[in-house]
């Protein structure tokens, strides 16, 4: 019988006898700021030690980083880059896995899933559904959670989204595709929340520690997270109409009479930070995907308007005006995307000033609830719904976009007269 032995270079079995840190246990981990040549891991250890972040490509490893991790435990980011284009990649951090599909360059196809207003930690199987589907990523539109966070500040906001990500039906769709997110109110601070929020800091710090978002379009510790990504020949502009929010103010002997407006952008330097990006994005040949918090749809004597509430656009009249004429005056090929409201809704541009579709995709398990309108597709307060959005593109001088929504049976979400709502948009490509 031959017996071999086994001889191991110096050097390894120096790194072998070395090694006493024990592998760390992952509480959560989701990936997003998806690109077509990088994303972005987050995870939050559960116990200090070693962890290591794999990504593969098919049976290849094309990334491998060791990280220690001390007894304070804290998020860890880890930003993977030189990666290929529309390409299947698998993540791993001790154990927990998860798949990302970078984006194409140039013009391509794709679907979005979209939603807003979960109950803290849902467990809803909404979620499930839509990770089987296999979107290019989730867009979560506000209210993550139900927090309504204003005091012991870093504590709530941290237990808030751990219950979020260690939900078992939405990590399996935070597994399954990256996330991009913009709150509302209920996850910024309290309900109908604004700029005087008192945790407003902890907030925006919690957000940009914990969340694997895009770079943030500014960088102060009382700044909006607002940020902005390209996806083929799509735009998406996420903008924070929370935490720079002024209220607008009433003559205190009479509600109805307003003594100063208010602005969701907050302040002259965010706006026109928008505007440049409707402007970029028309240059540069993109149809632009807006994300706004609140809703749009809703004048001043409207429907559900009461003098003195003004959480929606019909409360800032005098700034959704301006948006709506700088849309309109250069002639800005665009389509919104909204949440707060406790709803699907769908509106053509009919009803919309500025002209240009809405859609709303909501709640994913709150009581439903209808705000502003009349939408020109109709609405549904159905309890347990989510929205899907299809882009075609195959390069040619536009594109569509088809806007549709799910329930709990995975059928389509019908209007209040029994029609699905659901509709296909064409948009020109400048």
């Amino acid at each position: 019988m031959m017996r071999t032995s086994l001889i191991l270079p110096a050097f390894l079995f120096l790194l072998v006898a070395c090694e006493t840190t024990e592998p760390g246990q992952v509480d959560f981990a989701w990936s997003g700021a998806i690109t077509d040549s990088s994303f972005s891991v987050v995870f939050m250890p559960e116990s200090a030690g070693r962890f290591d972040v794999e990504i593969l490509q098919g049976s290849d490893i094309v990334f491998n980083r060791r990280i220690e991790s001390g007894d304070s435990l804290t998020p860890i980011r880890v930003d993977i880059t030189s990666l290929d284009a529309s390409t299947t990649y698998l993540w791993k951090v001790n154990g927990v896995t998860g798949r990302a599909t970078t984006f194409s360059q140039g013009p391509f196809s794709f679907d979005v899933a979209v939603g807003s207003c979960a109950a803290t930690g849902s467990e809803s199987p909404l979620f499930e559904q839509m990770a089987l589907r296999e979107p290019l990523f989730y867009l979560q539109t506000g209210d993550l959670h139900y927090g309504d966070i204003e005091s012991d500040c870093e504590a709530a906001f941290a237990d808030h989204i751990g219950q979020v990500a260690r939900s078992s039906t939405q990590s399996a769709l935070f597994r399954a595709a990256p996330f991009s997110y913009m709150w509302d109110d209920h996850d910024f601070g309290p309900n109908n929340s604004a700029g005087n929020a008192p945790c407003k800091r902890v907030a925006i710090s919690t957000y940009r520690n914990y969340i694997p978002h895009y770079p943030t379009a500014f960088g102060g510790v009382d700044d909006p997270i607002s940020q902005t990504f390209d996806t083929g020949r799509v735009r998406f502009v996420l903008t924070d109409l929370r935490s720079q929010k002024v209220r607008p103010t009433y003559d205190p002997d009479n509600s109805c009479i307003r003594t100063s407006a208010g602005t969701n952008f907050g302040s002259e330097l965010h706006l026109q930070w928008f505007f440049d990006q409707l402007i970029e994005s028309k240059q540069q040949g993109k149809v632009v995907a807006w994300v706004s918090g609140i809703p749009w749809i809703n004048a001043p004597g409207g429907p559900n308007y009461e003098c003195g509430e003004d959480d929606d656009w019909g409360g800032y009249p005098e700034e959704r005006t301006r948006i709506a004429n700088f849309i309109l005056e250069n002639d800005i090929q665009l389509f919104m995307i909204s949440g707060d409201a406790h709803m699907v809704a769908m509106d053509d541009g009919t009803n919309a000033e500025g002209g240009f579709p809405v859609f709303h995709a909501a709640p994913l398990d709150r009581r439903g609830s209808y705000k502003g309108g009349p939408y020109s597709h109709g609405y549904s307060r159905e309890q347990g719904q989510y929205g899907w959005i299809s882009i075609q593109d195959n390069g040619a001088d536009s594109l569509s976009v088809r806007f549709s929504a799910s329930n709990l049976e995975g059928n389509a979400v019908l209007n209040t007269e029994g029609r699905p709502i659901q509709s296909t948009f064409a948009f020109r490509i400048n």
